[in-house]
């Protein structure tokens, strides 16, 4: 393009070139991505002691998937432990590894050979505070900023960390505040929907309407009983549900009666 004269005729056919690479290319970094978030999702599965049964490549209550966002290497002050980081779109998990991690940067297969187990319950983002800590609060010799102080406001539970390096508690903080910045966002969009009585026309709003036509295999075939029958609508963050039928059900299909339809609505 830069060699083609804007007039030129072959230089809409570059623009068009141009332009299906650059969305072939961020089709295939995006999959990258999703793919290497999964399997660091199966290593967390695999490799963390999980009291809590929890799932980690499974989806949040209100962000979609979970993702992994940032990791990293901490100690922790006064007691020296090992300790790493996961930061999620929804929590903050510190994990404790049965023997050190060599190096001041971890490495998920490098490092598979290692057990963990929580250190403490996960933070979730909505309750995680950020600071750094101050001089007057370390030990003598200790970088104070390379010292991020986490706080969870629910619980009051406080830890003082200590990162490898100043740019990286720098780097920390700032996915932190970006965390947290995506979830206020989130969060204050699903709660301003809700209140919504009315739909409100524009360029980006409008209304849904969902008439279920069919439902299937509500419950056991060949078992005829009273059931409180729904479907469940779903849209983004969005879940509705049709008025309950309590009617009687033959193969688990067909309403006796004929349980009317009431459609949900969705905003967009």
């Amino acid at each position: 393009m830069e060699n083609t004269p804007v007039d030129h005729p072959d230089h809409k056919y570059l623009e068009e070139a141009l332009r299906i690479a650059e969305k072939f290319l961020s089709s295939v970094n995006e999959n990258i991505r999703v793919k290497e978030n999964q399997d660091r999702m199966e290593w967390l599965q695999q490799c963390v002691q999980n009291d809590l049964n929890l799932v980690f490549n499974s989806n949040t209550n209100k962000l979609g998937p979970r993702q992994l966002l940032h990791f990293g290497v901490f100690i922790k002050l006064k007691s020296n432990k090992e300790l790493l980081g996961f930061l999620f779109n929804d929590f903050l998990l510190l994990v404790q590894p049965s023997k050190s991690i060599a190096g001041s940067q971890f490495l998920f297969q490098r490092n598979s050979n290692i057990s963990y187990k929580m250190y403490k319950q996960p933070i979730l983002i909505q309750n995680l505070s950020m600071n750094r800590e101050s001089t007057d609060n370390i030990e003598n010799g200790t970088d104070s900023n390379r010292v991020l102080n986490i706080v969870d406001d629910k619980s009051t539970y406080k830890i003082a960390l200590l990162a490898s390096t100043v740019h990286d508690c720098s780097l920390w903080m700032k996915r932190i505040e970006h965390v947290k910045e995506a979830y206020a966002k989130i969060t204050s969009i699903n709660h301003h929907v809700k209140r919504r009585t009315q739909p409100q026309m524009g360029p980006t709003c409008g209304r849904l309407l969902v008439l279920v036509q069919k439902g299937k295999r509500f419950i056991s075939s060949g078992k005829p009983h009273s059931e409180n029958i729904y479907c469940k609508v779903t849209l983004g963050a969005q879940e509705l549900q049709t008025d309950i039928a309590k009617e009687h059900f033959n193969n688990g299909n067909v309403p006796q009666n004929g349980a009317p339809q009431i459609p949900p609505y969705l905003e967009l």
